[in-house]
């Protein structure tokens, strides 16, 4: 512990004290449809009703009975009286008898007694009162019967399935209005540092603007979760223990602080969780990113970000956003590794896991990628400019000569 930290452990380490102390979330919420979209069904769906709700026409045509039909053909027509129409959401009522029609337009529900739909184009209509048909019809004919698509209590999708416009439409047609899907875990955002300023505030001497809190809370709001920012803190023991307490206080099921992570003499944070909780990690064995923390307090995961923007985008990604994936459901999304030969001899941090932001670039034949490191250092924003994806160097590598192959990990 000569360097302040807890104990600097592997990332995989790291990986695994997370996975294992994270509580178990759960619950879920009653949303409107125009909010369903991208959130995660929490319960098997059963179609409520039938679906058609009736017999309905397929065609624009007669609702008759298709035994009076039999006989009829081009050269044959056989007379009908006609006793009405029917347009979709008609709700009038007609009872079809011997030798009787309804006209009826697609999608009007089917009249009492009438078993088929002669189409209109095999009708001659010679006045308001009376249709010859030329053409025979079989029982059924142009009918879609109640409960042909759906039926009532049918599956019509399973839990943890993910919702589209597609579902959404279905949910509509069977006149859902709401569905229960899984809630959105809650995130506080808190940003901390003295230096800090907010956009769109005048930069006054020995400030500089907050960039992380943007790129945390959004990436976030991506993820699928209720991010929401806390506001900044300065690097004060009691204004930290009071901003956590408050996040805690409200329900928030995670904390996220960029800053203050370290183990400098202003760097506050993880006393500030040994105060309220279990400091569980302070220190990983990671470049960049070793000062990060995890720890409990009071049932609510704490995660403590390093300050600079490469450092805190990269230790999310490796140690947050999997936890955050797990609670919304939404798969990880492809690495999309490209394979590409280094553009100049580099070395390592040995005994740390290293990523090393990397520039991508065509070579002279524009076939091959070309990796050049980003040398900006973490703290630099040019690196987040500048970077195409990143390099994940093993704890025992020393060097990667030039020309020899790497994955690069794409963002």
């Amino acid at each position: 512990m000569g360097d302040g930290f807890l104990r600097l452990i592997p990332i995989g380490e790291a990986q695994k004290i997370i996975d294992a102390n994270v509580p178990k979330f759960e619950g879920s919420e009653m949303v409107s449809l125009m909010d369903a979209s991208s959130r995660i069904l929490f319960e098997d769906l059963y179609a409520p009703i039938d679906l058609p709700p009736w017999d309905r026409a397929l065609m624009d045509g007669y609702a008759l009975v298709a035994e009076d039909t039999f006989g009829a053909s081009e050269e044959v027509g056989i007379r009908f009286k006609v006793l009405g129409s029917l347009r979709a959401g008609d709700s009038r009522h007609f009872e079809v008898g011997g030798g009787e029609v309804v006209e009826i337009a697609t999608g009007a529900p089917i009249p009492q007694g009438a078993d088929a739909i002669l189409m209109v184009e095999h009708t001659d209509r010679v006045s308001d009162e009376e249709v010859i048909a030329h053409r025979s019809v079989v029982p059924g004919e142009n009918i879609q019967v109640r409960g042909a698509d759906i039926r009532k209590d049918d599956l019509v999708f399973r839990k943890g399935e993910r919702i589209h416009p597609r579902e959404i439409g279905v949910f509509a047609a069977l006149g859902l209005d709401q569905i229960k899907v899984v809630r959105k875990p809650k995130v506080a955002v808190i940003s901390t540092g003295d230096e800090l300023e907010l956009p769109g505030k005048k930069l006054t001497p020995g400030k500089v603007f907050d960039a992380n809190t943007y790129m945390i809370t959004t990436k976030l709001l991506d993820l699928g979760a209720d991010a929401i920012f806390k506001g900044r803190v300065r690097d004060k023991f009691d204004e930290l223990i009071e901003a956590v307490s408050g996040a805690i206080e409200e329900g928030f099921d995670i904390i996220i602080l960029s800053g203050g992570t370290s183990a400098g003499k202003g760097d506050i944070l993880y006393r500030v969780v040994e105060n309220l909780g279990e400091l569980l990690i302070h220190g990983v064995m990671i470049k960049p990113g070793k000062p990060f923390i995890f720890g409990i307090c009071k049932g609510v995961c704490l995660f403590g970000l390093p300050g600079y923007p490469v450092s805190a985008m990269i230790t999310f990604e490796k140690l947050i956003e999997p936890v955050i994936r797990d609670m919304t459901r939404i798969e990880p999304r492809d690495a999309g590794k490209i394979r590409a030969r280094m553009g100049c001899r580099l070395h390592s941090a040995k005994g740390r896991y290293e990523f090393i932001p990397v520039k991508l670039d065509r070579g002279e034949d524009g076939g091959e990628y070309i990796a050049t490191p980003v040398f900006g250092g973490s703290g630099a924003i040019r690196t987040l400019i500048d970077l195409d994806g990143y390099i994940a160097v093993e704890e025992e590598v020393e060097i990667i000569d030039k020309d020899e192959y790497v994955d690069v990990v794409k963002r």
